[in-house]
């Protein structure tokens, strides 16, 4: 997987705003790349809303059922 710098919900990249950070080298300073951004209200609550869709559906799953 490629990291983007984009927030992942459910099976799709998304970026609302601009807001951005980074990864730093510890050991240099150095900036890291890719951008981070900042994950919107919006992002934060449909990433919340298919969170719980996911767990109704596989909480009552078996560890084989999950896993196949």
């Amino acid at each position: 997987m490629k990291l983007t710098g984009k927030n992942i919900i459910g099976n799709r990249l998304s970026q609302e705003v601009d807001t951005a950070f980074y990864g730093e080298n510890a050991a240099t300073g150095e900036r890291l790349e890719p951008t981070f951004y900042e994950a919107s209200p919006n992002e934060i609550n449909e990433a919340i809303e298919k969170s719980n869709r996911a767990f109704q559906y596989y909480r009552n799953k078996t560890g084989n059922e999950k896993a196949s």
